[in-house]
């Protein structure tokens, strides 16, 4: 443990709580192949997708979120990336190491976290 919460995986940080959400709010099943979440749809709405893939801090805490968007990947400039208080239980560890290199705070609290998958 680096601190209350911390947890080193290599450069990179993952924040943890033992906490996981308690299921009363709302989800939004992102099972489709295309499906983006709200937040970086209000993004693509507004900006270029150019100014947006490059973006290096990303809030997807509370969206309900059940997968791992697959629109992420394109997010390769990423260095933190929140996606706590969501309905997760499980990310893609591959494509964070894969898609994400300058990754290093990832945050996943509040979450149905039981795996990473490989």
């Amino acid at each position: 443990m680096d601190g209350p919460g911390l947890r080193s995986n290599g450069s990179m940080r993952m924040l943890a709580s033992s906490r996981l959400t308690s299921g009363t709010g709302s989800r939004v099943d992102h099972t489709e192949d295309g499906a983006v979440p709200d937040a970086i749809q209000f993004l693509l709405d507004r900006f270029p997708a150019s100014v947006v893939f490059v973006t290096k801090d990303l809030t997807l805490a509370s969206e309900g979120l059940t997968l791992f968007p697959k629109i992420l990947r394109k997010f390769t400039a990423l260095e933190r990336l929140d996606l706590s208080r969501n309905f997760l239980s499980s990310l893609p560890a591959i494509v964070l190491a894969a898609h994400m290199p300058n990754l290093r705070v990832l945050d996943i609290s509040q979450n149905r976290m039981a795996s990473w998958k490989a």
